[in-house]
């Protein structure tokens, strides 16, 4: 039987190279260690952690090395003191997806070291059964999303290959398919239909494909 997967999740916390910076009248950065402290502190309050952290997408409003490091800043003071260790060797690094405000090579080059990031396929470790396959689906100069021939070429060989055991979760930042919301619905991603398509795939029927988007804050 697979174990329960307890994973947390924030998206578009759109932070700014000026930590001091504000965006529609609020603070991105102190909004996003907010969100983050309150809902560590809402998991320690019954005992438990979470196996995951994932931040799909939006991470950088302005699309700056320093709203990367500031980003990295905010995790490393919130999740060693505030997390206890699932593993021998600490917390599972956070999986970090990037959006349409986003950078995706800066957000390589600033964090590559201390998350995973986008795309990529993970077993997570804290929660033995479970896998994350990550996607970029930023698309350079459009709000809405897109993957791209390489990564289509590679989703592909991935979901076509005989499953393990356990569930597999697929996270993007773009919805695949319309919500009922004109905002999302209006950047959705690009051969939605496709993606769900692969996911229903016989040789994956038990895995679970979805997608969510829960904003910070």
């Amino acid at each position: 039987m697979v174990p329960p997967l307890r994973l947390l999740q924030l998206s578009d916390p759109h932070l700014l190279a000026d930590p001091t910076g504000h965006l529609r009248g609020r603070r991105p950065s102190t909004l996003l260690q907010h969100g983050l402290q309150q809902a560590l502190a809402q998991l320690r309050a019954v005992g438990a952690f979470p196996d995951q952290l994932l931040i799909s997408g939006d991470l950088c409003q302005d699309e700056s090395w320093g709203g990367y490091r500031r980003l990295g800043e905010i995790l490393r003071s919130e999740l060693p003191e505030s997390l206890p260790a699932p593993t021998p060797d600490g917390m599972a690094a956070p999986i970090l997806l990037a959006g349409n405000h986003d950078h995706p090579q800066l957000l390589r080059a600033a964090l590559g070291r201390q998350a995973r990031i986008a795309p990529g396929l993970w077993a997570l470790e804290p929660a033995p059964g479970w896998s994350l396959l990550a996607l970029n689906s930023h698309c350079a100069g459009r709000e809405g999303g897109r993957l791209d021939r390489l990564q289509w070429a590679w989703l592909e060989e991935v979901l076509s290959t005989p499953p393990a055991e356990g569930p597999l979760l697929v996270a993007l930042h773009h919805p695949p398919l319309a919500i009922g919301d004109p905002g999302f619905d209006a950047i959705s991603l690009e051969e939605g239909e496709r993606l769900l398509e692969l996911g229903a795939d016989g040789e994956i029927r038990h895995r679970l494909l979805r997608w969510q988007a829960l904003e910070c804050p």
